[in-house]
């Protein structure tokens, strides 16, 4: 079950959004980010927020299936947004509009790739030039066309770090988390084997 997400930061552009609007069984518009969707003449079918940003009237707010949150929650709007995904039956999601802007919820949505990693579920926050996501196993990652790849340790050392099939390999490194040595590698060959023995590591596909 594949969902897409769409959050209140960097807008994507018309294509992107097209492009995994395409692929998805289900969509969900977080507040602000049903503006995406009306913009770009399109329906989610879940709304979920306290729907205190977007520029749509509650009235026509309404007419939509939705989830109102009141604006002093315990949680982001993306990480309700993300337990919904889980209640449909998620397998993998597409963030997008989830980099620019603020950056303490730039960090919160980073923090959404490791909850759906614990429930083995794939996600991929995405905009116009980066494709992030995570993985908590050894993983083959294939060259899908972007200038750079890197790696990034999240909360704690990655133990034994090797990787094949780069421009610039390791071999059982102990990458500590905000250390920049993974960081602008490039694809040597169509696919680079990421082996490690323990940790969570951050995979960022960047592009110029």
């Amino acid at each position: 079950m594949k969902i897409l997400m769409v959050g209140g930061g960097e807008r994507p552009s018309i294509e992107l959004f097209n492009k995994y609007k395409e692929e998805v069984d289900y969509s969900i518009a977080l507040d602000s980010g049903l503006d995406v969707f009306l913009d770009f003449n399109s329906k989610p079918d879940y709304l979920l927020g306290d729907f205190d940003s977007t520029k749509l009237s509650k009235e026509k707010i309404e007419e939509f299936e939705f989830v109102k949150f009141p604006p002093e929650k315990d949680y982001t709007d993306s990480e309700l947004g993300l337990e919904k995904a889980i209640e449909l039956g998620a397998t993998e999601i597409y963030l997008l509009a989830m980099t620019g802007g603020r950056l303490d919820h730039f960090m919160a949505n980073i923090g959404l790739l490791k909850k759906a990693i614990e429930k083995d579920i794939k996600a991929y926050i995405i905009d116009d030039k980066n494709i992030i996501t995570m993985t908590k196993e050894s993983i083959v990652i294939e060259n899908i066309g972007m200038k750079y790849v890197s790696f990034y340790a999240y909360g704690g050392n990655v133990e034994n770090l090797t990787l094949k099939g780069s421009k610039y390999e390791l071999n059982n490194y102990e990458l500590k988390p905000f250390e920049g040595i993974c960081n602008s590698n490039e694809f040597q060959e169509e696919k680079i084997f990421v082996n490690f023995k323990s940790g969570t590591l951050i995979i960022i596909y960047s592009q110029d």
